[in-house]
C-alpha cells in the first residue's frame, strides 16, 4: 500500500483528507456575447429524438423544476421545448489545435470529466492548469484519475490497470511508481518508491500519469436529467443546467457546486437521462477487433491494431469526419471489430450515420479508401445491414428496432475488396432511443 512504501512526509493521505477543493479554484472568465448565439456568425443546431432544427439563438431557463429549451427560429418565430427530447445544442466548432508541445495535457477527473489545457507552475497537491475555456484552474489530485500528455498520444495504452501507488507511463512504456508530488510546467516531481528518494521526470517524456485512488469514492452521475458540457478547447465537463443564456453557462457538478462559464467557451451542450442516451456515453460488455485480414494463429509484434474510439475516429484520433461533415458524438472503428452492450429495459430504437472516415482518404491518398459492411444485432440477430460502404459513399443512416432486446452489438467487417486496407468505419451519433 502507498502508506507502507513511503515515508509519511510523502505520503499524501493527510492532504487528501482536508476538506475538498472545487474542481475549479479559479476561473478566469472572458469577454462574452449579450445571448447564447454561435461564435462564427451561423446558426446554432438543434438535434431532438426526431429531428435537426436550426435557430437563431438559445436559451435554457428551469420551469418548474424542468429545464425547458428556448430557441428563436431563421424566420424569428420563439419555440420551446423540453431538454428531456433533446439530444445536443451544437453552438460552435472545436477550435484548432496546434501540434501539442510538451506541457499540453488533458486531465481525466474521477468523474470522468476532461479538462484539456497547458500545465502551469506547481501547485499545493494540485494541478494547476491554463486552459482557453476556463482560464486558469486549480485542479485537486483527489479528482484526478488520471493525466494525458498529447505530445505522446499514440503511445497511450489501450487501457489502463488499478494501481496501488501513483504510477507515471513513458512514451516508451516505462513505469515508475511513488508519489506525485507536483506537475508543472517541464517537469513532474515524484517520490519513486524503488530508490526512496525524490526524482525529477521532463513532461517530455511523460505518456501517463495515474494517480492511486483514494476515498472517499467520486460522486456519481444524477438520476435524473443532466448534461455534458463540451467546451471548445476539448474540455468534458458534467453537471445540471440552471441556466444558459446572457452571455453565460450556470449548472452545477457533480460536486454540488455552483460553476459558470462563458458561453463563448461553450461548445455543445448534451443531455443525458433524457429519451436519448449516446453509445460513447456507455462502455462496452465486450470488445473484439482485429484489424488484419491475414491472420496468423498467435498475434505478431508487426500485426495492426486500431481499437475502438469514443468520439473519436480510430486512426488518428481526430474527429469523427464522413465526407467532410464533422460529428461530435459516434464510436470510431476499423474492421474487423464487433462491439456488444448490454441494455437496459425500456430502449426501443437505435439510430447511427454510418460510413468510412475522412482519415481512410488522407492516410491512403486514394480517391476512393475503405471497404466494410455495418450489421446491427439485438441478442445476436440480425436487425439491420449495410454492405460494400467505402469512402465514396455519403453516410447512410442505419436504425434498428430494439424493443425486448437485452443485447446490441454493432459489427464492422471487412467489405467486398477483401482486403482491410484502410477500413476505418464510424457509427456517428450512434445512440439508443427510449
Amino acid at each position: 500500500m502507498l502508506a507502507d512504501a513511503c515515508p509519511a512526509v510523502y505520503n499524501r493521505i493527510p492532504m487528501r483528507t482536508r476538506s475538498l477543493l472545487g474542481i475549479a479554484t479559479v476561473l478566469l472568465l472572458y469577454g462574452v456575447p449579450s445571448d447564447a448565439r454561435p461564435q462564427d456568425g451561423g446558426t446554432v443546431t438543434i438535434t431532438t429524438v426526431d429531428a435537426t432544427l436550426e435557430a437563431r439563438s438559445v436559451e435554457i431557463r428551469e420551469v418548474s423544476n424542468e429545464p425547458t429549451l428556448y430557441y428563436q427560429e431563421a424566420s424569428g418565430e420563439k419555440k420551446s421545448l423540453h431538454c428531456a427530447d433533446v439530444v445536443e445544442i451544437g453552438l460552435a466548432p472545436l477550435a484548432a489545435r496546434p501540434a501539442p508541445g510538451p506541457d499540453d495535457v488533458q486531465i481525466v477527473l474521477r468523474t470522468g470529466d476532461i479538462l484539456t489545457g497547458t500545465l502551469g507552475e506547481a501547485g499545493d497537491d494540485a494541478i494547476r492548469l491554463k486552459s482557453s475555456s476556463l482560464g486558469e484552474t486549480a485542479v485537486p489530485f483527489n479528482h484526478i484519475d488520471h493525466v494525458r500528455f498529447l505530445a505522446q498520444r499514440t503511445a497511450w495504452p489501450k487501457e489502463l490497470s488499478r494501481v496501488d501507488k501513483d504510477t507515471i507511463i513513458t512514451g516508451s512504456g516505462d513505469r515508475r511508481g511513488g508519489t506525485i508530488k507536483s506537475i508543472s510546467r517541464g517537469e513532474i516531481a515524484y517520490y519513486n518508491a524503488i530508490r526512496r528518494k525524490d526524482d525529477k521526470i521532463s513532461t517530455s517524456e511523460a505518456c501517463i500519469v495515474q494517480f492511486v485512488p483514494f476515498p472517499p469514492d467520486p460522486p456519481g452521475a444524477p438520476a435524473t436529467l443532466y448534461s455534458t458540457f463540451q467546451l471548445t478547447d476539448g474540455s468534458f465537463l458534467q453537471g445540471t443546467v440552471k441556466k444558459f443564456g446572457e452571455g453565460m453557462l450556470a449548472f452545477r457538478d457533480l460536486y454540488d457546486k455552483e460553476r459558470s462559464v462563458s458561453s463563448s467557451a461553450v461548445s455543445a451542450i448534451f443531455f443525458k437521462n433524457g429519451r436519448v442516451i449516446f453509445l460513447s456515453d456507455l462502455p462496452p460488455a465486450r470488445v473484439q477487433e482485429n484489424a488484419n485480414y491475414i491472420r496468423g494463429d498467435a498475434p505478431l509484434p508487426s500485426d495492426l491494431a486500431y481499437p475502438f474510439q469514443r468520439d473519436a475516429n480510430a486512426g488518428d484520433g481526430g474527429k469523427l469526419t464522413l465526407r467532410g461533415q464533422s460529428f461530435r458524438k459516434g464510436i470510431g472503428t476499423h474492421a474487423a471489430s464487433e462491439l456488444t452492450w448490454s441494455l437496459d429495459a425500456g430502449f426501443t430504437k437505435f439510430q447511427a450515420l454510418v460510413g468510412i472516415d475522412d482519415y481512410a482518404l488522407r492516410l491512403s491518398g486514394l480517391d476512393v479508401a475503405g471497404n466494410v459492411s455495418f450489421t446491427v444485432l439485438g441478442d445476436g440477430k440480425v436487425l439491420s445491414q449495410k454492405k460494400g460502404v467505402t469512402s465514396k459513399d455519403a453516410p447512410f443512416a442505419i436504425s434498428a428496432n430494439i424493443a425486448g432486446c437485452k443485447e446490441l452489438t454493432l459489427r464492422v467487417d471487412f467489405g467486398e475488396d477483401r482486403s482491410g486496407q484502410c477500413d476505418f468505419a464510424d457509427w456517428a451519433l450512434a445512440r439508443l432511443i427510449r
